[in-house]
């Protein structure tokens, strides 16, 4: 994880439409960033200069995930974003919501 994906992961849980769904499993938003952050692995993004193309071209505030998928060598890219989830795969990542991850895991 690198600390903008924690400021995006901490903006998102700040939604007003998400704080229903946070008090009815009894935990605040910045209790979850702050247990987030105990767990995460934290690197250093590559600079990403402005001539670069961004990657997720309807959000480039998303190339962050991107670009940890591609630093990880993962082979999923778990996400609820469309913009994400639109492109499908990347560089050999499958880009997946959890459930998709679930009934693939369970072929």
């Amino acid at each position: 994880m690198t600390e903008a994906m924690l400021q995006e992961l901490s903006e998102v849980l700040h939604y007003p439409r998400l704080q229903s769904r946070l008090q009815s499993v009894g935990v605040t938003s910045d209790e979850l960033i702050t247990y987030v952050s105990q767990c995460a692995t934290f690197f250093e993004s590559p600079p990403i200069s402005s001539s670069d193309a961004p990657l997720v071209a309807t959000d480039p505030d998303d190339d962050i995930f991107i670009h940890c998928a591609l630093a990880a060598k993962a082979s999923y890219l778990v996400s609820g974003d469309h913009h994400l989830l639109e492109m499908q795969e990347y560089a050999g990542i499958s880009i997946v919501t959890v459930q998709d991850l679930f009934e693939q895991a369970s072929l």
